[in-house]
């Protein structure tokens, strides 16, 4: 009768390892790509903050959107063009005081020092959002991509208010 339970129970074991054993292995590749993940996130030479559109009135083709850009590395980068599925054309602008007249202009750059941050908002540096493709819904969030002088692409989220 022992060897009987004996038998069964290293059955049993065998059978639950040959579960566990891929359970195990699946779960430490998913663990190891959440971290490897995080580490390249964390690596990241800009990062993205605060990223909004203010929702334009009805049957407008243009808005603006404001966020703030970190430098993370140690080289100024300069961002030379942004883009959105969502728009005919991304344009960074910048807005100057002449007198007591506003006056928007295209840029053919933005650039973020080494280590600092520059903050796109009203007034200010900001994007030009133009030939919106569909209207923009409040809560909804828009993927805008900038592209660096170097090339490099880096995509950022903003929260139409």
């Amino acid at each position: 009768m022992k060897t009987i339970f004996k038998f069964r129970t290293r059955l049993t074991q065998h059978r639950a390892g040959i579960f566990l054993k891929p359970l195990m292995l699946v779960t430490l590749l998913l663990t190891s790509q959440l971290l490897t993940s995080q580490v390249a996130l964390a690596d990241l030479p800009l990062m993205f903050e605060q990223g909004s559109i203010n929702q334009p009135p009805a049957g407008s083709m243009m808005a603006a959107g404001y966020l703030k850009i970190k430098n993370t590395s140690d080289t100024d980068l300069r961002i030379v063009s942004a883009r959105s599925d969502r728009f005919k054309m991304v344009e960074l602008h910048l807005t100057t005081m002449e007198g007591d007249v506003a006056k928007m202009r295209k840029q053919k750059f933005i650039e973020v020092k080494a280590g600092g941050s520059l903050e796109l908002k009203h007034g200010a540096h900001h994007l030009m959002l133009m030939g919106m493709k569909k209207p923009l819904d409040k809560g909804e969030s828009i993927l805008v991509t900038f592209v660096t002088d170097a090339g490099d692409e880096f995509e950022a989220e903003l929260l139409v208010k």
